[in-house]
């Protein structure tokens, strides 16, 4: 070895590491390490001596770093690099497993950078003819170009000595003129050219996608590691769908990772980082020496380009930005101030090896592995050509990430779904657009596509599902006399409801009222709620539920927009003063039939009778009417109430009349028409984004398949109690009322008082002794916080709205048993369900009864596990559409590319993503809708509200954090007077 020492300035790169090492320095992240694998009779002495004397060549690894305050130093001979050591490991359990457990071992041990051994190398023997040749060293004295170089030389002189021939001298550059070099770069034109390219490039400072769930805090010691090789036709078909577009296979490379993280993300551009090995004077080059550099690479991706016309933009822009290469990505982040939590200036890497990774050593193969490259913040796929001037052999694939990022399963599943995506475009025709080419292997298609959308019970899911009518019907012909209903101090049995329901399911038939038919529901929380509600499902009609406390404007719009038959409730509305209207008292019965209240007002249809039929206001058992009008005493028969709601459906009926794209559909002006099975069940009315609320018609079928699914869930029996908090205009509501009446549970129906105070609910529960209630995280956070004691005997179900974790952890704590629900209006109430222990994050679980769920991409195809993707929803609960609203309806409502034919699927317009387990991950709105309170709002139903008052000139609505987390609503105007 040389004894001369000389004293240098650092490079550029150098100086980059030395920063970065010194603000962590106990961090081993910066020492990477790589292992030649050989096979065949290895000299040992000629091999050590080949190994000292190139490390003896390269005077960069005999350099000690010293820091003088703000000026740092490199010396050269200032370090005697040691012998290899020799480690003979044939006698280990697993001789291969021990050696990469000491490499691991040795390489992740921290190394004071200005006192510790900076390089160090070792001869693992692992067989009679097998070896493992390791070196490590700090980033900071080499990078991959130099191990290469030395390993190059190695070869040489360990293939001489073998020989018995004099090997050539060194053609290693000198650090000095290493240095040197990167001086005169540093104060050049070229330089100052090259940072204006650079500026120019991110000028606006991009975010670049990752599919990372976080950003990372930190780069963590260790990284995780997953790994495969394409053989031979792969690679080679591969390069020759490169040589159709004029490219390189490295080239074709960097496309399809551009694609990969564009598809995973849908984000329109990726920002790669790409490290290049910055060779380009003729002195770094030579030399075994740092000089890589990180620099990006912007890829902007159009789902509808063809791959070949991709690839040639990318190969463009490679070969456009390699002549600015030297200037150090280090140098560009400080000037666009990209520092702090989670800004960075290039997203997941991809570097590209085509220097060889197989060498010949005298007698024996050599075949090249790469330990550690460096710091992993986020993801890094290396991708390293095998072969040599005849060919490629294969590509290897290593995929680097970060532990505060990735799971070993997770990286896994990206380094397959790359590896499929290389696969399938080396089979494409460059004309082949690139959304057209998908990332899932078969066996993670069928996971999410099938077995995440599997039955839990396949007998129970194809049995029909009764449905509402025949459902109660049923359960009050087994328990006439348990009590069915409370509210306050009365309470109902199910014959008595049954009775009640009959009897005005007659008084709406004698109107008019029958399948296809609207019946608009405005009464307040009392026994004539149900029982209305029933009463329209057993004439055949669909309810349009309005809660008489909403604006009387937004009333005002359900009704026009659903133009129903006529309106049950309890009083005159000045809202709906126009429409003719059936008066019940609040405990359900109605009014004697020559009271003007029992006809109401309005003009009364022209199927109307001159009389309602023969009641007793105010009867709880006595008789009921059939649709002929005839009478039946309970008192002998209990079970003739069910009957009479039952049969009530049955038989012919005024169809309604039908509206252009109408889903309900039908005709309302005469004639008998036979029962299908899309007859609607209720029209309920959710946000719209243009002012406008939509109502969506939701079909018996679907509810029917609602009520089971959730039977089956709650399984309830004779000694539960619901309480039932939710207003009627929300449709969970329905699951309150109708669920625990098909199970012969009975409902508590709280009042408008109490459901409006935390504490009036509180001594209700404790009074009531309900032991399920459902309710959104608003309504069940503030219950916590003002009586979390109430909470002890309830089954809690929460839905409407995402369930936060700390109040998951309190309601898992208090509450006998919680389940998250999720589902929109469209899809007829919940759509998944997930039952939550304590200490589980909340998730929304699974797909409930005869229902799927997909998480697809723009192009609708199915997301990856753990990816972000629109949540679509396919199966019986999906709804018939958004009533009068055609345009809407077809854009919403879609067709199921995954299911039979002819099915439909809603685009929900949340992002979610699918776990390992199967369970999903509700994210967020795709678009700009929020939910308040388990209410879906649309800032732009609001604005639009706003804007319509004279004195509002402009208008902004948004979702801000309120105390305690949960959202509300913040409006912002500006007024007339203020523009003027």
């Amino acid at each position: 070895m040389s004894t001369h020492r000389e004293r240098l300035p650092l490079t550029e790169a150098q100086l980059g590491l030395w920063s970065a090492q010194r603000i962590d320095p106990a961090n081993p992240v910066y020492l990477t390490a790589e292992y030649v694998e050989l096979t065949g009779p290895l000299d040992e002495r000629a091999f050590t001596a080949a190994v000292t004397r190139a490390v003896d060549e390269a005077d960069g690894l005999s350099v000690r770093f010293t820091a003088d305050g703000d000026d740092v130093h490199q010396e050269t001979g200032a370090v005697l690099p040691a012998d290899p050591d020799v480690l003979d490991l044939r006698t280990a359990d697993d001789p291969g497993a021990a050696a990469l457990a000491w490499m691991e071992e040795e390489r992740s041990t921290p190394v004071d950078i200005e006192h510790g051994a900076l390089y160090r190398h070792a001869l693992l023997r692992t067989g009679d003819e097998q070896w493992l040749w390791y070196h490590r060293c700090h980033h900071i004295l080499l990078d991959a170009y130099g191990y290469a170089r030395i390993a190059e030389r190695v070869a040489e002189l360990y293939g001489h000595a073998c020989a018995g021939t004099e090997p050539p001298s060194a053609s290693f550059g000198s650090l000095r003129d290493a240095v040197e070099e990167d001086r005169r770069y540093a104060g050049s034109e070229q330089r100052a050219l090259d940072g204006r390219f650079w500026q120019d490039l991110m000028a606006d400072r991009p975010h670049p996608p990752t599919p990372a769930r976080t950003a990372p805090t930190r780069v963590a010691p260790r990284f995780l590691r997953s790994s495969l090789t394409l053989g031979a036709d792969d690679a080679e078909r591969l390069a020759a769908f490169a040589q159709r577009s004029r490219a390189t296979w490295p080239e074709a490379v960097t496309a399809a990772w551009a694609l990969y993280l564009t598809r995973l993300t849908g984000a329109p551009e990726a920002v790669i980082g790409l490290p290049v090995s910055n060779r380009t004077g003729s002195v770094l080059a030579r030399t075994p020496v740092t000089a890589v550099n990180v620099v990006p690479l912007r890829v902007t991706v159009h789902e509808r380009e063809p791959v070949g016309d991709l690839l040639r933009r990318v190969t463009a822009a490679l070969r456009r930005q390699r002549r600015h290469q030297r200037y150090r990505g280090e140098q560009l982040r400080r000037e666009l101030q990209l520092f702090g939590h989670g800004r960075r200036l290039v997203g997941p890497q991809l570097n590209i090896k085509p220097f060889a990774t197989e060498l010949t050593f005298g007698d024996c193969a050599g075949v090249v592995h790469s330990l550690a490259a460096g710091a992993v913040e986020d993801l890094n796929v290396t991708v390293s050509g095998r072969g040599g001037p005849d060919g490629l052999t294969g590509l290897d694939l290593v995929l680097d990430g970060s532990p505060e990022l990735y799971g070993p399963e997770e990286l896994d599943a990206h380094l397959h779904r790359f590896a499929t995506l290389l696969d399938r475009l080396s089979h494409a025709e460059p004309g082949l657009p690139g959304a057209r080419i998908g990332l899932l292997g078969e066996a993670e298609r069928l996971r999410v596509l099938e077995e995440f959308n599997a039955p839990a019970d396949e007998d129970a899911e194809a049995a029909p599902a009764p449905g509402l009518v025949e459902g109660f019907g049923a359960q009050a012909r087994r328990t006439p006399h348990a009590v069915a209903l409370r509210h306050g101090d009365a309470h109902l049995t199910y014959a008595e409801l049954a009775d009640r329901a009959g009897r005005l399911a007659a008084a709406l038939r004698a109107r008019g009222a029958g399948r296809g038919s609207l019946i608009a529901v405005a009464l307040p929380r009392s026994e004539a709620l149900p029982v209305a509600l029933l009463a329209v499902a057993s004439a055949g009609a669909a309810y349009v539920p309005l809660d008489p406390r909403y604006p009387a404007d937004r009333l005002r719009h359900m009704l026009a927009d659903s133009s129903p038959l006529l309106l049950v409730t309890d009083r005159a509305h000045p809202w709906a003063a126009d429409l003719p209207r059936l008066t019940v008292a609040l405990d359900g019965t109605l009014p004697a039939p020559d009271t003007d209240a029992a006809l109401g007002t309005g003009p009364a249809p022209e199927t109307a009778p001159d009389t309602a039929p023969d009641t007793a206001p105010g009867t709880d058992l006595g008789t009921f009417c059939t649709e002929e009008g005839t009478g039946t005493d309970l008192g002998t028969d209990p079970e003739a109430g069910a009957d009479a709601v039952t049969r009530a459906a049955d038989g012919p009926v005024p169809p309604a009349k039908a509206r252009p794209g109408d889903p309900a559909g039908g005709d309302r002006t005469g004639g008998p028409v036979d029962s299908h099975p899309g007859d609607p069940a209720y029209v309920i009315y959710t946000s719209g984004s243009t002012g406008r609320p939509k109502g969506v018609v939701v079909s018996r079928p679907a509810l029917a398949n609602l009520l089971a699914a959730m039977g089956r869930l709650l399984d309830l029996s004779g000694e539960d109690r619901l309480l039932a908090v939710t207003t009627v205009s929300f449709d969970i509501a329905a699951l309150e009322l109708f669920v625990p009446l098909l199970a012969g549970a009975t409902v508590v129906l709280a009042s408008d008082d109490d459901v409006t105070d935390p504490f009036a609910l509180a001594a209700l529960i404790r009074s009531s002794t309900p032991t399920v209630m459902q309710a959104t995280p608003s309504l069940w956070r503030v219950l916590a916080d003002a009586a979390p004691d109430a909470l002890g005997g309830l089954r809690a179900l929460s839905g409407g709205e995402p369930l936060p974790a700390d109040l998951a952890d309190v309601l898992t704590r208090h509450a006998n048993g919680l389940v998250n629900l999720y589902g929109p209006t469209e899809t007829t109430i919940w759509s998944t369900s997930a039952v939550l222990g304590r200490g589980v994050p909340p998730h929304v679980g699974r797909p409930v009864r005869r229902t799927r769920a997909y998480v697809l991409d723009r192009t609708l195809a199915p997301a990856p596990i753990g990816v972000t993707g629109e949540l679509h929803l396919a199966g019986d609960g999906v709804a018939d559409g958004y009533l009068g609203r055609p345009a809407l309806t077809a854009e919403r409502f879609v067709a199921d590319p995954y299911g039979a034919p002819g099915d439909r699927m809603y685009r929900t317009g949340d992002l979610a993503r699918f776990r390992d387990d199967g369970t999903l991950e509700v994210l967020g709105r795709a678009d700009h809708q929020v939910k308040i309170r388990g209410h879906r709002v649309e800032p732009g139903e609001i604005e639009a509200a706003l804007l319509a008052h004279p004195s509002v000139a402009e208008a902004a609505v948004t979702a801000v954090p309120a105390p305690g987390g949960d959202l509300t609503l913040a409006a912002y105007c500006v007024l007339v007077t203020a523009r003027r």
